[in-house]
């Protein structure tokens, strides 16, 4: 209920209407909504709401009419938003898979996932802003899949090859070189003297 508003239980009201110089009830009454419900456990007014599984559904009602009277709804994140962060995810998890190993392109996909679910959930109940969390998330995952297919199939299938052809004839120091930046290796030969 908004700052201004008073919420007074039926027991309060009726009290402070029947002492000495009480309360008149139609002027109490006047320009006010009063919803009537029970809240306590045994008078069957109770039932299952998002956030609790056991709650007086008055209140349910009574958070509704707040919504209702103060034009508080929520509303879906911009096409442009969503798209937006599907290419972010999709984009950093496919580049952390390739230039870094599983461990930490797992490590960085779990805190890309916690900075989704927190901001989506900063973005909700600051703004009321409904940002779609699923295809982010599944974009990443799919990117990630993806790049590290590419990596095992393709990258580490040159490096197999190169420690395979190099491996028995150049030391291992100056392979693991070779094998770091490809660009060193040079089929001429060089005269030393």
């Amino acid at each position: 209920v908004r700052p201004g508003r008073s919420v007074a239980s039926l027991l309060e009201v009726l009290s402070a209407a029947s002492g000495e110089g009480g309360l008149d009830l139609a002027t109490f009454f006047k320009d006010k909504y009063v919803i009537v419900g029970a809240s306590a456990a045994g008078l069957g007014d109770r039932g299952s709401v998002p956030q609790a599984s056991d709650a007086a559904l008055v209140l349910a009602h009574v958070a509704i009419l707040d919504n209702l009277l103060n034009d508080r709804f929520t509303e879906p994140a911009p096409t442009w938003f969503n798209t937006a962060l599907i290419l972010i995810a999709s984009i950093a998890m496919a580049w952390l898979a390739l230039v870094s190993s599983a461990t930490m392109s797992g490590i960085c996909g779990l805190v890309l996932t916690f900075l989704l679910l927190g901001g989506g959930y900063f973005l909700f109940s600051g703004s009321h802003l409904q940002v779609a969390i699923a295809a982010p998330l599944v974009a990443g995952v799919c990117s990630s899949l993806g790049a590290n297919l590419y990596r095992r199939f393709v990258v580490e299938a040159d490096e197999r090859l190169v420690r395979q052809v190099f491996g028995r004839f150049v030391a291992p120091d100056i392979l693991e070189q070779l094998i770091a930046d490809p660009t060193k290796m040079h089929l001429q030969g060089q005269r030393v003297e």
